[in-house]
């Protein structure tokens, strides 16, 4: 009883989405590193934040950093497309839409600029609710690509899933 009264005053605390700047893509790294199979390098964090055709989110219960998405613009099979490189929310905090909601700010503001006409991104072919999430989002599994993942990760395959803006 008293975990489902919790629940409810977290999905009515308002949930704050900021912009990926030079002062918080450490918070992005660490989020990614505790969400995701992929480590990515200081490397990759600097360039979310000096390139201007990145689409990046921070999203802050009060002051704490619960989740990010990292997205570009890319050409993909002769057409712009939004790529979705990174998206994670710290576990105690799923399930209250999150996600959904930089997943959204994101599409929204590379809409805005008229950037791309569809969306990419892979995920590990284990990744059931990550498939489920995407699905529900409008997203089409395109094809299974065997051995995309390098690092160690089990399994190695990943799903290109898409869609249309």
């Amino acid at each position: 009883m008293e975990e489902a009264k919790c629940e409810k005053r977290l999905a009515e605390v308002k949930v704050y989405y900021g912009s990926l700047t030079r002062r918080n893509w450490e918070i992005l790294q660490i989020i990614n590193k505790l969400c995701l199979p992929v480590i990515y390098s200081e490397p990759f964090y600097v360039s979310l934040v000096l390139d201007k055709n990145k689409y990046c989110r921070v999203a802050y219960l009060k002051d704490i950093p619960i989740g990010g998405i990292s997205c570009k613009v890319e050409d993909y099979k002769g057409e712009k497309s939004m790529y979705i490189m990174t998206i994670g929310v710290l576990p105690k905090y799923r399930r209250y839409k999150v996600a959904t909601r930089m997943l959204d700010l994101s599409i929204a503001e590379c809409a805005k600029q008229g950037e791309a006409v569809s969306i990419h991104l892979h995920v590990q072919t284990s990744n059931e609710s990550a498939i489920r999430f995407y699905q529900k989002s409008g997203f089409q599994i395109m094809e299974t690509l065997k051995n995309y993942y390098k690092e160690n990760i089990v399994p190695p395959d990943a799903h290109l899933m898409y869609k249309k803006l």
